[in-house]
């Protein structure tokens, strides 16, 4: 716990900087750099921890960005905005929990079909938010919209961002030296000898990937409040190869 304490205070300490440092708007480029990195922290703890490489987290992070924006454009009031808000990301993991589990089922070696399948969601939601213009604006984009609450893009809402780092940095910090942590590392050991003790391992997948897909969901809400227009590449392939890269260069196992 001292060790997640001192290393979530650092970071904090580090990211408050960044303003006063280098201004506003270094702090504004930062601050989405900050929000791909908190979907590839999903991303690291699925393949890193669980051994599962997901190809399509875009699709996640860029329907709960639309999501976000048509709550911002049409729902009034803080907190039902904040209720809205949450219920897309729950959405976007038991989505992720449902799909995953109904894949590994019964098999240990549905690695390369998981992979390829989030790959088509994200395809498909790219192809989608494309055409369907009456719902996300077509390739114009779907803009009209402030940040959550009334923030200045360019000032107080880093400090959001900021925040979500923090919180997700420290909680994976934490899940890591649970119990749960451990499990979801000995399945991507040895996934036979953890289904001969008995444990479900679709189960401990699912979990997994419904995990990354909400981290996948906050950083879409925290990039349409970012940027204030969601386009269609925000859920496309090149967004999950992104992903995908930055994962990898960072260590998927940091």
């Amino acid at each position: 716990m001292a060790y997640i304490a001192k290393t979530s205070f650092a970071l904090l300490a580090a990211l408050l900087l960044i303003p006063q440092l280098f201004g506003s708007f270094a702090a504004y480029q930062i601050g989405l750099f900050l929000i791909y990195g908190i979907a590839a922290q999903g991303i690291g703890y699925l393949w890193g921890r669980a051994g599962v490489l997901p190809f399509g987290q875009a699709a996640f992070f860029g329907v709960a960005a639309y999501a976000c924006a048509h709550v911002l454009r049409s729902v009034d009031g803080l907190a039902l905005q904040l209720i809205c808000i949450v219920c897309i990301v729950l959405f976007a993991a038991l989505i992720a929990f449902v799909l995953s589990s109904a894949i590994f089922r019964g098999r240990s070696d549905s690695g390369p079909y998981f992979s390829l399948i989030t790959l088509a969601l994200a395809m498909l939601a790219e192809q989608v938010a494309g055409t369907a213009t009456t719902i996300t604006g077509g390739f114009n984009g779907l803009s009209g919209f402030s940040a959550i609450g009334g923030l200045d893009q360019f000032g107080s809402f880093y400090y959001v961002i900021v925040a979500c780092v923090v919180a997700s940095t420290a909680a994976l910090l934490f899940l890591d030296k649970l119990p749960a942590g451990l499990v979801a590392r000995a399945v991507a050991d040895n996934e036979k000898r953890m289904q001969l003790l008995g444990f479900p391992t679709h189960v401990v997948k699912g979990l997994a990937f419904g995990l990354s897909a909400a981290l996948a969901a906050i950083a879409g809400v925290l990039f349409a409040n970012h940027q204030g227009i969601v386009t269609p590449t925000s859920t496309g392939f090149v967004l999950s190869a992104n992903l995908v890269i930055w994962t990898a260069v960072g260590g998927r196992y940091h």
